[in-house]
C-alpha cells in the first residue's frame, strides 16, 4: 500500500501585518505531512504565536492561502 504523502497542513505566501502595517510573518510557505514532527524555534518577538494562532484559525492571514487536508481554508489575496 503506497504512503499517503499529501500535506496535511499546507501555508502558501501567507503575510500577517500589524494594523499599522507592519509585517510580523512575510511570505511564508511550508507544509506539514502525515506522520510528519516539527517543532518551531525562534527569538522573542519571532512570529511564533502568531504562526500558531494561524494554524488553529485564531487569526487570519493579511494574504496567501491556508489548506488542511487539501481544502483551502483561508485564502486572502
Amino acid at each position: 500500500m503506497p504512503e499517503d504523502n499529501n500535506p496535511v497542513i499546507s501555508f502558501d505566501k501567507v503575510m500577517v501585518h500589524y494594523k499599522d502595517g507592519a509585517p510580523i510573518l512575510s511570505d511564508i510557505s511550508l507544509t506539514f505531512k502525515k506522520k510528519s514532527f516539527s517543532f518551531i524555534t525562534g527569538a522573542s518577538g519571532a512570529g511564533k504565536t502568531t504562526f500558531m494562532r494561524l494554524l488553529y484559525a485564531g487569526i487570519k492571514p493579511s494574504s496567501g492561502k491556508l489548506s488542511v487536508f487539501g481544502q483551502v481554508m483561508i485564502s486572502v489575496k
